[in-house]
């Protein structure tokens, strides 16, 4: 069996926008240029399409108004500036895009006639797109300009937002072969009032890479009257995730434990500017909350499971004690956003992780799985029978195994370690960026397992373990 070695390097190329971007020598990093944003440039949004490339909406104001879009393709250099402005002019104040892989993007405008726009980049085409609905932001503040106001749900759907005299809706939208269909709409109800004030329907929205709708709600939102909580009585410092799955029309909840976490402290007001949540391909979910307090920033990251189950925590300790505003790419892979006060310094980033165990054979094919507190049985697998560990992504710099103490490297996927003997194990499979186990550690994985040797004692009539 021949592995390929590969080291996943993350990493920074500094450019500045307000100049020409050239493309860069060919590297397997990921380049993400720097953005300096001021006052003859600003950048309104960075969005991900379906395979992974980076837009990068940018405005500039001095010496003419104009609108400009980066493609930083995904895995390469290659950097491509259009000039929107000379393809359709932005009206509204208020706008956001999704951008899809073949070089489209899906433009909404908000407060103006014929508010949504498919723009080819590639044949320099924009075409208005007729609705029967009125979008709105499904962030309303004006300052925030960099707020996501249309969500993208799976490969080819598009969440809008619309208000009317039921109140809010959320419209899911399919954009295929050029194609623009409705494909469902759901009731939201009004914001409602307290004596302190409006109360918003949600705190936020995401997006759903894995095709569902997610809404973290506010207490009291109607939509909670249409989903059975299993959470009755619970904090409303923690939070509930509910999903809506468009395949079967259903509505589900996740509980998010986070009272006892540092972010949680301030996400309402002005505070929730920096409130994210993302979901990744296979259901994961991403929370994060940047908090100013003097002269000082935090970054409270989380990974959970699609359980809830919280997985791995990063802060801004993390990446030398700079804050930051994450947007997720996949499962365990990101654009961070490091700028401040009207800049944008943007990197990718990957936090390694071994996700779980498998027996397998010398071909390397799956045997079983290898799960916590197992019982394994020797004599039913092969002699040269190996544990593997997968990780995410699936290739990681090296993969550090520790078998009751006994500590092995595999630098190589797949990442495997011989089955030992009879006995009783604990072992920790940690993920590095860097060969050897060098570089960055990511998310470790632990579990407890027992080997045994079972014989068949036909005289005795029983079986013995040795």
């Amino acid at each position: 069996m021949v592995k390929r070695s590969s080291i996943l390097v993350v990493c920074l190329l500094l450019l500045v926008i307000s100049a020409p971007i050239k493309a860069q020598s060919p590297t397997n990093d990921w380049q993400i240029p720097h953005i300096t944003c001021n006052f003859e440039n600003c950048v309104r949004q960075n969005r991900v399409d379906e395979a992974g490339n980076l837009y990068v909406y940018v405005e500039r104001f001095e010496p003419v108004r104009q609108e400009v879009v980066y493609v930083i393709e995904r895995n390469s250099s290659q950097v491509t500036e259009y000039d929107l402005a000379g393809i359709h002019s932005t009206r509204g104040v208020l706008r956001d895009f999704v951008p899809f892989a073949n070089g489209k993007l899906l433009i909404v405008e908000y407060q103006v006639p014929n508010p949504i726009t498919l723009v080819d980049l590639h044949t320099r085409q924009a075409t208005s797109l007729d609705v029967d609905f009125v979008p709105w932001p499904c962030h309303d503040s004006i300052a925030r300009i960099k707020d996501v106001r249309i969500q993208r749900v799976g490969q080819d759907g598009v969440l809008f937002c619309s208000s009317g005299r039921d109140g809010r809706t959320l419209v899911l939208t399919r954009l295929q072969n050029d194609t623009f269909s409705v494909e469902d709409t759901l009731a939201m109800g009004f914001s409602h009032r307290i004596e302190s004030g409006i109360v918003p329907l949600w705190r936020t929205l995401a997006d759903g890479l894995d095709g569902k709708i997610y809404i973290v709600p506010f207490p009291g939102a109607p939509i909670l009257s249409q989903v059975t909580l299993e959470y009755e009585g619970y904090d409303w410092s923690d939070y509930v995730v509910l999903r809506y799955d468009p395949a079967t029309q259903q509505w589900d909840s996740v509980f998010i434990e986070t009272s006892a976490e540092r972010w949680n402290v301030g996400v309402s007001g002005a505070d929730a500017a920096s409130f994210y949540v993302g979901v990744d391909r296979a259901g994961n979910m991403y929370f994060s909350n940047s908090v100013v307090g003097g002269t000082t920033e935090t970054t409270d990251f989380i990974k959970y499971n699609p359980q809830g189950e919280k997985v791995w925590h990063l802060t801004e300790a993390d990446f030398g004690q700079r804050s930051f505003k994450p947007f997720v790419v996949d499962e365990n892979q990101f654009i961070l956003d490091f700028g401040m006060f009207g800049q944008s310094e943007l990197e990718f980033a990957v936090q390694e992780q071994s996700t779980h165990f498998l027996l397998v054979d010398e071909n390397n094919a799956v045997l079983a799985p290898l799960t916590d507190s197992l019982t394994v049985d020797r004599n039913q697998f092969p002699t040269a029978a190996a544990i593997r560990v997968e990780t995410a992504p699936a290739i990681v710099g090296s993969v550090l195994f520790d078998l009751n103490g006994v500590t092995t490297i595999d630098n190589e996927a797949p990442y495997t370690l011989p089955l030992p003997g009879t006995g009783t194990y604990t072992l920790t499979a940690t993920p590095h960026a860097e060969a050897n186990g060098q570089g960055k550690a990511g998310t470790p994985l632990m579990i407890s397992f027992e080997v045994t040797r079972v014989v068949n004692n036909e005289e005795a009539g029983h079986r013995q373990v040795w």
